[in-house]
């Protein structure tokens, strides 16, 4: 899998704290921003019409890699699809059938049994063969899964069910069709919220920053399925900052159009090149070469329609989905793109043609492919001292506010964005329309509230005097929010049709002032599952088959974004 990998090792402190986007959020001290800018006179570039391709992202180097005798765990089964009917089979040896009282401590089986829950997502805390009331707990929301009654022992028939070789039928995950190829050319970055000891909302046996990790995978392999790339803030129980979220998503863009630029260079280069050559021949010789590639253009033609025709029969012989139709129309587009070479190939011989004959000042034509290549030379040079600002963020995933995410306030009280992060955010605001998405996954929860549930998308939108921002109120003002709203939309339209939770209730759009959202410009979303204080909620969040639907509800929202 295509994801950024990051490992810490780092200690569980379950809390009973609610994951609610509105709470208040403590910021360190900031350091000081980093001083001696260029200064660089910034032109705005064209919005590129290619693809982008796939884009390294910064590794940091494991300190620890987690495993199963932690204090802590990760999901280790990512598959989507693969053994649905039975998924989850026990691996290990057999496992004896037999009764065990609440309380037991010193057991093997019970060490097994907190190892094999807590893997499938129930938390009990230490595997340390104690049955304790944490491992009668996850244990009691397992029994309530799969639908057996529960029971204050470890009783043999739930034994039988954890440790089947053959797989655990009651948490078959339901198939669904993913179009191969479909979303390539898209970026998706993917936040697990929370990790490491910011555990998140926890109730019972659900823990957010675990929920969230298998979520987030389910997600990503859906999505890579499609064709995407996907890009995860985080893979394991590590904690990473808020800053970290954010720098690694504008980083990536930020690699992405610099990568963009040097191909507009080559290009441009490559074009003055071209001219130069055709600017050593006379008018007989260029006469020839016009004549050659009309004939080249011509024959290409009637190869398209012959192509044209070969597209159609194999479309309505075989289907869309056949290899022949696929075949064919990749020979097509391959034809088509040949063409328009030619084409343009064909059109500069005439024009450097008709140029000599009207003595045009082929140095001061030349003069201009020069002026343009020193302007996206210096546009990459800018773009590339901008990626240098998120360093520090990068090089140092857990701290935060620091770089361009210094608290600076005006003289109102209000908070004050860096000037070159604005700048950022300007440029790639542009870029990412239509081509990137931001999504971060959590679960809700709200204190003495137990009948508030359901699913909720939070954006966050344009700074305005009415809005409930707080001290950010005036933050930015070039939020591309357009997108932001259809993203949310379309993301809400495939969750109230997917109906993950199996409530028919519909989800929620709200506007919300929330960190990773306001420090991007990329089209980006909060997604609240469900809330971890609410009995249905919880349960169905904790289930494999609500999570995939959840994942397939992301794919169909997605498919609605990009695709229309």
């Amino acid at each position: 899998m295509k994801v950024l990998k990051i490992f810490f090792a780092a200690a569980l402190t379950i809390s009973m704290v609610a994951c609610s986007p509105s709470g208040t959020m403590v910021e360190t001290t900031p350091s000081q921003t980093p001083v001696g800018t260029p200064s660089f006179t910034f032109t705005p570039i064209s919005t590129p019409t290619e693809k982008p391709v796939a884009t390294p992202t910064p590794v940091v180097e494991p300190t620890a890699t987690p495993g199963v005798s932690d204090e802590y765990y990760i999901y280790t089964i990512h598959g989507v699809g693969e053994n649905s009917a039975s998924p989850y089979p026990w691996e290990g040896e057999a496992v004896e059938p037999v009764t065990i009282k609440y309380g037991t401590s010193g057991s093997d089986t019970v060490r097994l049994v907190q190892e094999r829950l807590t893997k499938l997502g129930f938390y009990c805390s230490v595997a340390n063969g104690t049955y304790n009331s944490r491992t009668r707990t996850a244990l009691n929301d397992f029994q309530t899964m799969i639908g057996m009654e529960k029971t204050e022992d470890i009783t043999p028939e739930v034994l039988e069910v954890l440790f089947d070789p053959k797989g655990i039928p009651q948490l078959a995950i339901e198939e669904f069709d993913i179009t191969e190829g479909i979303l390539d050319g898209f970026t998706v970055f993917i936040d697990a919220g929370h990790g490491g000891d910011d555990t998140g909302t926890a109730r019972g046996s659900l823990v957010e920053r675990t929920v969230v990790i298998d979520q987030s995978y389910r997600i990503a392999t859906m999505l890579e399925k499609a064709g995407a790339r996907v890009i995860m803030t985080r893979i394991d129980n590590t904690k990473v900052a808020l800053s970290y979220r954010s720098a690694l998503t504008n980083y990536v863009v930020l690699t992405d159009m610099k990568k963009d630029t040097e191909k507009k260079i080559e290009l441009v280069r490559a074009q003055m090149e071209e001219r130069l050559t055709y600017a050593q021949m006379g008018a007989t010789e260029l006469s020839q070469n016009a004549d050659t590639l009309r004939e080249s253009i011509v024959k290409a033609m009637t190869e398209k329609m012959r192509l044209d025709a070969a597209v159609t029969a194999a479309l309505d012989g075989y289907g869309s989905d056949s290899d022949e139709y696929k075949d064919a129309l990749a020979a097509l587009t391959e034809y088509e793109a040949e063409i328009e070479k030619l084409n343009a190939k064909y059109q500069l011989v005439r024009q450097m043609y008709f140029s000599l004959q009207l003595n045009v000042d082929l140095d001061d034509f030349i003069e201009k492919f020069r002026i343009r290549i020193a302007e996206l030379e210096e546009y990459r040079d800018k773009i590339e001292y901008y990626m240098g600002l998120f360093d520090i963020n990068i090089e140092n995933p857990t701290t935060e506010f620091e770089g361009l995410y210094v608290k600076t306030y005006d003289e109102n009280g209000f908070k004050i964005i860096e000037p070159e992060l604005a700048e950022i955010m300007d440029i790639t605001g542009t870029f990412c329309e239509n081509k990137y998405a931001f999504l971060s996954i959590h679960v809700n929860g709200v204190d003495n509230a137990p009948n508030v549930s359901g699913t909720e998308i939070y954006v966050r939108n344009k700074n305005t005097s009415n809005n409930n921002y707080g001290i950010n109120r005036y933050y930015y003002q070039n939020y591309n929010a357009e997108e932001r709203s259809a993203l949310a939309g379309d993301l809400k339209t495939a969750f109230d049709e997917v109906n993950p939770m199996g409530d028919n209730k519909a989800s929620v759009i709200k506007d919300q002032d929330l960190f990773v959202l306001r420090e991007m410009n990329v089209p980006g979303i909060l997604l609240e599952m469900g809330y971890s204080t609410n009995d249905h909620d919880r349960l169905a969040m904790m289930t494999p088959n609500v999570r995939n639907k959840f994942a397939y509800g992301i794919y169909q929202g997605l498919m609605l974004y990009y695709l229309g």
